[in-house]
């Protein structure tokens, strides 16, 4: 459609008439009913008025103008298709109007594109699901309500989200009990006791599990002072103060004291009786060895490698309570020689207690003949082994040590240990340990000491032993062999006297010896033979067919004359009194200047004279 503008002047005025041609049925009915010929065929109207626009054609021929003239003047005037609609965007498109609204997509499907006031609005697409705990977004256009991320990275929380904030509860780890601390350790609930120490070694630290208070208890408490047993320096003694002057962890109000005294030892010993009258020496008959009051009162005989064996009595007093026990020892110089550990009754009253010390180990230097002259200490220790007190001291009169502590092996009912025997042996063969050596030295001690007296007259009483002889100063030969025998048994090592004999069997008869009665034929026995006959019964002079030696360890000695011999034979006869053969040694057993010694002591008993030793 088109728009022409045709002007009239009236009365000198210009007068604006315009007819808008359009499509519309109304208009065009109103311009049939008033035709205007020159709007029909503007060409064919015939200008007047002088009009420069009446013969001008303004019509640009854009539909989308109003064309018109004014003074002469086309004007092609673009028609208004402003709909009043800011947010259109509005055109003529072939004379008609077009109004599209304007175009707000931003290209993200995730807006709401709109316009508003002719400004495009793009409001994020509204995903709020209504749920504060959701975080709400929009992907690709559509809605994503995610669970609001409460984690806070510690497994030992219940992480949740409550009206859009987040709450990180601490994990519930009670147990229930309140005697544990309850925890939480890498998610994992820890139920840790509670610690009720208080830091007191001598408290009973617990938990009450009825309220989960601690408690620090004292008990026990034996004694009541406050102080739990296992602490108390006295558990035994109420001593709340736990005063203790020397530090050394026992309360002076149980300090370990402890009076100990030594009255009396006894050694063990061999059985050993005093020369001439044969009183009992050891075992002592009062029991004891040492005492307090006496001293030494009793020698002891030991065998060689034997320890020691004592008892000792003592007086105990003012032993607490703490020390019932207590080590007793003996030493003989730094030796120990018997140990041992005694409970003692804890008693302020002295009382008197028997106490044996045993030693199994040998002792040093237990292995010689010796008369030793050791004392023996005694010590005691409380709670430090490291710590001895002395307590006495106790020694025998003699301490013999013999090859054989009980010594005359074997015994014989007559046989008699005494001491006067065990002085010589060891004033012959101190400091010695052989059997060989033994002999010999007790042997050759004999030779020089004692005279070879070939007359003593009658036998030996019983009642007097051979020692006897030495005190008389003279011996027949088998005396001095008697005396060898008698010496090496009462050491504990074995002898035998034995005879040489020169002659033949026939020319022998019985000679009865150390008899209580020759004329006692019930009683007589052959003790050994002599060369036959005997004038008128008196004893004959055996000296150069008989002599009367010694055997030990396998040798046979002389103690008559100090020297060893080996007898050539042993020979039987037969013995009128046992019914029994016997036998005897046969010579020539020794030197043959042997048997033609001078004897320089006479053949009369020499009670008085000095005897000048044979040779």
């Amino acid at each position: 459609m088109s728009t022409r503008l045709r002007t009239w002047t009236t009365s000198g005025h210009l007068v604006l008439a315009a007819w808008l041609l359009a499509a519309a049925g109304a208009a065009t009915a109103a311009a049939a009913s008033f035709p205007d010929p020159c709007l029909v065929d503007p060409q064919s109207c015939p200008c007047d008025d002088g009009d420069p626009c009446c013969d001008l054609d303004c019509d640009d021929g854009n539909p989308c103008t109003t064309d018109g003239c004014s003074g002469g003047a086309c004007h092609n005037d673009p028609i208004n298709c402003d709909d009043g609609n800011p947010c259109t965007i509005d055109s003529c498109v072939g004379g008609g109007c077009v109004n599209t609204l304007k175009n707000c997509d931003d290209g993200n499907p995730c807006t709401d594109d709109s316009c508003a006031g002719g400004n495009c609005v793009n409001t994020p697409k509204n995903c709020d699901d209504g749920n504060p705990c959701t975080n709400d977004s929009c992907v690709a256009g559509n809605c994503v309500n995610t669970p609001k991320n409460c984690d806070d990275g510690n497994p030992c929380t219940v992480d949740s989200c409550v009206g859009g904030n987040c709450v990180n509860t601490p994990k519930n780890c009670d147990d229930g009990n309140p005697c544990t601390v309850d925890s939480c350790v890498g998610g994992n609930c820890v139920n840790t006791p509670k610690d009720c120490d208080d830091g007191d070694p001598c408290t009973e630290d617990c938990c009450d599990a009825g309220t989960g208070q601690c408690q620090h208890s004292h008990e026990p408490d034996r004694d009541n002072d406050g102080i739990r047993d296992d602490c108390d320096n006295c558990p035994d003694d109420h001593n709340p103060d736990q005063a203790d002057s020397d530090g050394d962890g026992v309360g002076d109000a149980c300090e370990c004291t402890v009076a100990l005294d030594l009255v009396a030892v006894r050694f063990d010993s061999g059985r050993l009786e005093h020369w001439p009258d044969g009183v009992v020496l050891s075992p002592p008959p009062g029991g004891w060895h040492w005492t307090a009051d006496d001293g030494a009162v009793a020698p002891v005989v030991s065998g060689f490698g034997s320890g020691l064996a004592m008892q000792a009595r003592l007086e105990v007093q003012a032993a607490s309570r703490s020390c019932t026990c207590v080590a007793i020892r003996g030493l003989v110089g730094p030796a120990v020689v018997g140990a041992t550990t005694v409970c003692i009754e804890p008693n302020a009253v002295p009382y008197t207690l028997d106490v044996d010390i045993g030693y199994p180990e040998p002792l040093p230097n237990m292995d010689r003949i010796a008369d030793r002259a050791d004392v023996v200490q005694f010590d005691y220790a409380l709670d430090d082994p490291n710590e001895w007190t002395g307590f006495g001291f106790a020694w025998p009169t003699h301490w013999y040590v013999m090859p054989s502590q009980d010594g005359l092996l074997p015994a014989a009912p007559d046989d008699y240990r005494y001491d006067r025997g065990l002085e010589k042996v060891v004033q012959y063969a101190d400091g010695l340990s052989s059997e060989w050596a033994i002999a010999n030295a007790v042997n050759g001690g004999i030779a020089q000491e004692l005279c070879y007296d070939p007359s003593w007259p009658d036998p030996i009483p019983r009642e007097e032993h051979i020692l006897l002889l030495y005190d008389w100063g003279k011996a027949q030969c088998s005396g001095n062999a008697k005396l060898f025998q008698y010496l090496l048994r009462t050491s504990g090592l074995q002898a035998n006297v034995v005879y040489t004999w020169a002659g033949l069997a026939e020319d022998r008869v019985d000679y009865y010896y150390l008899t209580p009665n020759p004329h006692d034929t019930t009683l007589q026995r052959a003790s050994f033979q002599l060369s036959a006959p005997r004038k008128n019964r008196a004893r004959a002079n055996p000296h150069f067919t008989f002599h009367a030696l010694a055997d030990a360890g396998g040798t046979i000695w002389d103690p008559s004359y100090g020297s060893p011999g080996v007898p050539q034979a042993i020979e039987t006869y037969y013995d009128s009194v046992t019914g029994q053969d016997a036998t005897q040694w046969t010579g020539p057993s020794l030197p043959t200047a042997h048997y033609h010694k001078n004897w320089t002591c006479g053949h009369v008993r020499q009670d008085l004279l000095p005897c000048t030793g044979g040779e």
